[in-house]
């Protein structure tokens, strides 16, 4: 996976040049994007088709500053591995109907781009896959939710401390609206995390094939 990638910096500009070092060899290229920015999110994950392509464009991002990326780009080894442990951990946080998104991920078979993307997810994702992906997807989320309380117990704490402080008789000022004394402004460090399409490890039973329709925009899963 990449990050700190230039804020304009696309998908289409990344097929450039994964296609300078590794063409036909990748399988897998997902550039998160924010529609309210119209910007990415400054990260992309890519599979490669075998171990020492994927050992190679590692190699290459690490020690090459390219022109159209800057020098702030830095690459690491993904969690998750293989083409369809990184559609199941897509379709498991996302839905189905997102991989009709035009910043979704894209797949590739021998070098060609995937135009029918539900035979593509059919072929690649398991059921097994599926409910793996969404298990760690709710793990993930319950440690953002224990991060996020720490945060907000650590704020309420501080809080406290300046209402005791306020009222204690040598305080040095008080800050209220229209007050000419100056205010102290404090700044909290609060606890974040950023679940990526990456964070599913290991390798996974395919046996176990779902089937899906589509009708009137709802699509349905089932065995």
């Amino acid at each position: 996976m990449m990050r700190r990638l230039p804020a304009k910096f696309g998908a289409e500009s990344l097929l450039q040049v994964l296609d300078q070092i590794a063409k036909g060899s990748y399988d897998f290229v997902y550039v998160p994007h924010d529609k309210r920015k119209d910007r990415n999110l400054s990260l992309a994950f890519m599979n490669f088709v075998d171990h020492e392509t994927a050992q190679k464009a590692f190699e290459f991002f690490r020690n090459v500053q390219h022109p159209s990326m800057g020098p702030s780009v830095r690459v690491s080894q993904a969690d998750i591995q293989g083409l369809g442990n990184n559609l199941a951990y897509f379709l498991a946080r996302f839905g189905l109907q997102e991989m009709n998104n035009p910043h979704a991920p894209m797949i590739f078979e021998n070098g060609a781009r995937c135009e029918n993307i539900l035979e593509a997810v059919k072929q690649h994702v398991s059921l097994e896959l599926l409910v793996q992906a969404h298990s760690r997807m709710e793990v993930q989320l319950q440690k953002k939710t224990v991060t996020k309380r720490s945060a907000q117990r650590g704020g309420e704490r501080t809080s406290q401390n300046r209402g005791r402080q306020a009222l204690a008789p040598d305080a040095a000022q008080v800050c209220a609206p229209g007050s000419a004394v100056p205010c102290e402004k404090t700044s909290l460090n609060t606890g974040q995390m950023v679940i990526d399409p990456g964070d599913v490890a290991g390798d996974l039973d395919s046996s176990s094939q779902f089937f899906f329709q589509e009708e009137d925009g709802r699509v349905s899963f089932f065995l």
